[in-house]
């Protein structure tokens, strides 16, 4: 009796698994450079504030955001951070660093990057896991053109927005910076910003790369009880048969 339960169980987790295959697979990328080429955009406006992408049965949700009180925030705000009216842009300047997810009418010249007052905003409530992690291009370092970054995360207790990472590029770096503060895994709702307007050589704005999500500890962790029950299901099948 024992040993039918165990198999019934270890059907149904292994069965859930299958269907959470994406999830369970382990870090999954989100590059926006190949996403937005997927859907046939290269070097361009995407024509809309508000985009969804899809891997498998993971969805992720993005829109263009400006601070509230800028020319280009809409009344629709949430905290400090509001839906903009300005369109999406494939991002594609040839390099890596400079490929990815921006904004249209960047006033630098630089194709369509996040400039400040505004940031690209991310909804991961669609994703089986948590963000580990944002890359983000076009940082150029501070003898060039001292670029800042920020990640905000909102905070549904407090209804505020939480810096969780900022930064400048460096004089000798890539112009890539790769955020993976523990904090991401607080948090589902995200606006990835240029926090100033302070310009040196006139350009100050950055391009986001890419995202990484990762399954939650307790999903591995049933995976692993699934597993375990099966094994130890075959083990008392074969002892069983053994005896016989």
């Amino acid at each position: 009796m024992k040993t039918k339960l165990i198999s019934i169980v270890s059907a149904t987790v292994l069965a859930w698994a299958a269907a959470a295959a994406p999830a369970l697979a382990g870090t999954m990328n989100w590059d926006f450079y190949s996403l937005l080429n997927a859907q046939g955009l290269n070097n361009q406006d995407t024509g809309t504030n508000i985009d969804v992408f899809s891997q498998g049965s993971q969805t992720l949700y993005v829109a263009a955001a400006s601070q509230q009180g800028s020319a280009d925030a809409t009344t629709e705000c949430l905290g400090t951070w509001c839906l903009s009216g300005l369109d999406l842009w494939a991002k594609n300047a040839g390099t890596p660093s400079e490929q990815g997810l921006g904004l249209a009418h960047d006033p630098y010249g630089s194709g369509g990057e996040i400039y400040y007052p505004n940031g690209i905003g991310l909804y991961t409530a669609g994703i089986s896991g948590h963000v580990s992690s944002f890359t983000i291009g076009s940082v150029q370092g501070t003898t060039m053109s001292g670029e800042n970054w920020a990640v905000l995360g909102y905070n549904y207790n407090t209804g505020n927005w939480d810096t969780l990472g900022s930064g400048m590029g460096t004089s000798n770096g890539s112009g890539v910076v790769t955020y993976n503060g523990a904090n991401l895994a607080d948090y589902n709702l995200f606006v990835i910003s240029q926090p100033n307007a302070n310009l040196v050589n006139g350009s100050n704005d950055i391009v986001l790369m890419s995202m990484t999500t990762v399954p939650e500890p307790g999903t591995l962790a049933l995976l692993a009880f699934g597993l375990a029950a099966l094994g130890f299901t075959v083990i008392r099948r074969r002892n069983a048969r053994t005896g016989a």
